[in-house]
């Protein structure tokens, strides 16, 4: 019992204290806990500015890939243009004339046309 009443005595000797360090621990929890918070907020602030980025990243692929197709469509355009000028100039032959030959090693020799030869257009008139 002697040990029990030195235990009580003790207690309320130190009941003060651990008021103040009880304080003193909730204070220090709290800043800890709004400096986790901060962090927090920090994190959510770095993540819009990344979805930002990633976003205007995204359109400008989306526009290169606008801008591929583009020069892929002006290429076949003007692929289709030099063919109707070689054929004006009967420089290449037509198709039908490359799949009826057998094989390239097979082709007869071209015959060069002298510039003399080729047919301009007159102005006004179109190729």
């Amino acid at each position: 019992m002697v040990h029990h009443a030195v235990t009580k005595a003790r207690r309320a000797e130190l009941a003060p204290l651990r008021f103040v360090n009880e304080e003193v621990g909730m204070d220090l929890l709290m800043q800890m806990v709004q400096k986790v918070l901060d962090g927090q907020k920090d994190i959510r602030e770095d993540v819009r500015e990344i979805k930002t980025r990633l976003g205007r990243l995204e359109t400008d692929v989306a526009q290169l890939h606008v801008y591929r197709a583009e020069q892929s469509t002006r290429l076949d355009r003007l692929s289709d243009r030099l063919e109707r000028v070689e054929r004006r100039l009967e420089i290449v032959e037509t198709n039908v004339e490359r799949q009826s030959q057998v094989s390239v090693w097979n082709r007869p020799p071209r015959r060069t046309r002298h510039v003399s030869e080729l047919h301009w257009p007159r102005p006004g008139q179109d190729l």
